[in-house]
């Protein structure tokens, strides 16, 4: 892959690639680990994509199958991950993903990719390997869970 291009995508996709991988692990170290993971093996990759959106999902599937990985692995179940706080300067944003964080894993990734990435449910079926059908029961009880949380 060109240097070019390939700088070009990182600066492109890494907060995307960056959030997904977070969705799933809920940390940030290693979720900035599977992050450089992804785009060294965009980088490695002899994949020739027609645009930007190819990479971009080719990315996300990327980060999906590496923190699917991490959190199977035996380091990550016998591990005490250390925590960091980070200061999220508007009180409602950060509200809101503490309520996001309270979802369970797979109704936080299909919520992710539908609402901040714009996926439809048949890319994130892709994307993630779960059916069509298992997105959309998904996203509504992702939705009605985070609006039962939000009410409270």
């Amino acid at each position: 892959m060109e240097c070019d291009a390939f700088t070009d995508y990182v600066q492109k996709f890494q907060k995307n690639v960056y959030r997904v991988a977070y969705s799933y692990v809920k940390n940030f170290s290693d979720a900035e680990d599977i992050t450089q993971e992804a785009f060294f093996r965009l980088y490695k990759s002899n994949e020739i994509f027609a645009a930007d959106k190819n990479v971009k999902a080719w990315l996300i599937t990327a980060a999906v199958n590496l923190s699917r990985d991490h959190l199977k692995s035996s380091w990550f179940r016998k591990h005490v991950p250390l925590e960091r706080d980070y200061e999220i300067s508007d009180k409602s944003d950060r509200e809101l993903l503490e309520e996001i964080n309270r979802l369970k894993p797979e109704y936080r990734i299909v919520l992710y990719l539908f609402c901040y990435e714009g996926y439809s449910a048949k890319e994130i079926s892709a994307m993630t390997g779960i059916s069509e059908a298992n997105v959309k029961t998904r996203l509504k009880r992702a939705r009605d869970k985070l609006r039962s949380y939000l009410s409270e």
